[in-house]
């Protein structure tokens, strides 16, 4: 199958969990860091600049929904980036609701956590590992930025933080929103997931 043609347009921004959009379709959902890049690798794995690439870290400020036309087609979800420091207490505290209601909701097939690989697991990554810990949701691991460690340091960095350890069940992915480098297989590894999930649950 063809991975590498997915189109994909967007379908809802949610503020408050009334807002979000309804559909039967399976979903994944990527977190991470506010400056981690999650918009640029949406846009790199879309093929087009539907989310908003901000050189200020942390302007998503709504969960917003695309649906994806690959094989099989799915929902990537863009949740806020945690970790920012200028948003008011109030609009926290909202999100924070509107987010683990959100979680809770049973709605996901797969949460996709971008740590950068410059970094590794800082301590809001980790928090965020033992929340979708706790909610018992399957999670891959994708690092990226992979192409600001130079080739022959990638694989002594990974195998360091797998070393350290953290919880993945699919992955972990070392990719590159600029240059492309990963993109296939993490697309490929993605729509391999959905298929046989999707299997799984008909069968069930």
């Amino acid at each position: 199958m063809s991975v590498m043609l997915w189109r994909a347009n967007l379908i809802g921004c949610a503020y408050r969990y009334d807002q979000i959009p309804r559909y039967s379709l399976p979903e994944v959902v990527m977190v991470g860091r506010s400056n981690v890049g999650k918009s640029s690798l949406i846009n790199a794995m879309i093929g087009a600049k539907l989310a908003k690439v901000s050189k200020t870290p942390g302007k998503t400020r709504s969960i917003n929904f695309f649906k994806v036309h690959g094989e099989p087609p799915f929902v990537l979800v863009d949740l806020p980036g945690y970790g920012f420091a200028s948003r008011s207490g109030e609009e926290r505290d909202l999100w924070k609701k509107t987010i683990e209601r959100y979680f809770s909701s049973a709605r996901m097939s797969l949460v996709l956590h971008l740590v950068d690989f410059r970094h590794g697991f800082l301590e809001n990554d980790r928090q965020m590992e033992g929340y979708l810990e706790g909610i018992g949701l399957p999670v891959g691991v994708v690092f990226t930025k992979a192409d600001k460690i130079s080739g022959s340091k990638r694989k002594a960095t990974l195998d360091r933080y797998v070393k350290e350890g953290f919880r993945c069940q699919v992955g972990p992915f070392l990719v590159s929103a600029s240059t492309g480098f990963g993109l296939s297989e993490l697309k490929s590894r993605l729509a391999q997931w959905l298929i046989d999930t999707c299997v799984t649950d008909k069968m069930d």
